[in-house]
């Protein structure tokens, strides 16, 4: 009721005064359009940070913290870009203290580019690269380069923190420059077999990876989302 009763007000007062109104209209115009440019912008700038995504996850062994995992995902028109840096420091026989970072590029769905480097104890122990120049793969590592005939990469590991691989038979290595296979373990798990006899499985809820656990001839970890939902489901 309120409305309408405004409503037949203000008609009253503008025949009342036709030249105030006008202008007033013309000012009311003006100021919506102000208003859409800004809404506009505001919903570009939006989508904008949408293609962003960031995820941190924290490294356990023995249920002791040991270290950190940063996964970044930026995605733009034809483009995804991954970078990834860790860092764990914990003890076996000796003070164990490493540092990673890596990086993935696709373009229009083919992998261009991805790189790992990895320091042990202040030494440089893995620096590897994959580019693709006029469709062969340049895969070297450290001073080393070969020359690879160009295979499909539909998904790598950098791929699998934000992408459930359900439907994918393999994904991309960065570490060892290969196709691995990628098997379906139960309800939301996936096993990825490493070459060095590691075994990495990863747990997914709404097509996040939010826990991996690592059984390797050397020790085992877990690495969990920092999200307050997060549980171990590895055990059910």
């Amino acid at each position: 009721m309120l409305p309408a009763i405004l409503y037949i007000a203000i008609r009253w007062w503008a025949r009342k005064n036709p030249r105030h109104a006008y202008i007033m209209r013309k000012r009311f115009i003006q100021g919506g359009r102000i208003v859409a440019y800004l809404l506009a912008g505001l919903i570009v700038v939006k989508s904008l940070k949408a293609q962003d995504e960031q995820l941190n996850y924290s490294v356990y062994r023995n249920d002791a913290k040991v270290g950190a995992l940063q996964v970044q995902c930026h995605l733009s028109p034809g483009k995804v870009h991954y970078k990834l840096e860790s860092t764990v420091k914990t003890r076996f026989i000796i003070l164990f203290n490493a540092s990673a970072k890596e990086e993935s590029i696709f373009e229009n769905g083919r992998m261009v580019f991805s790189s790992i480097y990895r320091k042990v104890n202040g030494h440089e122990k893995v620096n590897r690269k994959t580019e693709l120049h006029n469709n062969l793969y340049m895969v070297s590592d450290f001073s080393s380069v070969q020359t690879k005939k160009s295979f499909v990469v539909p998904l790598n590991t950098h791929g699998l923190y934000f992408r459930e691989p359900s439907g994918y038979g393999t994904v991309y290595s960065e570490n060892f420059q290969r196709l691995l296979p990628v098997i379906q373990k139960g309800d939301h798990a996936y096993e990825l077999d490493l070459p060095d006899g590691s075994v990495n499985t990863y747990y997914y809820r709404d097509g996040i990876c939010f826990q991996i656990e690592v059984h390797s001839p050397l020790f085992n970890a877990k690495i969990l989302l920092d999200d307050p939902a997060t549980k171990d489901y590895s055990k059910h």
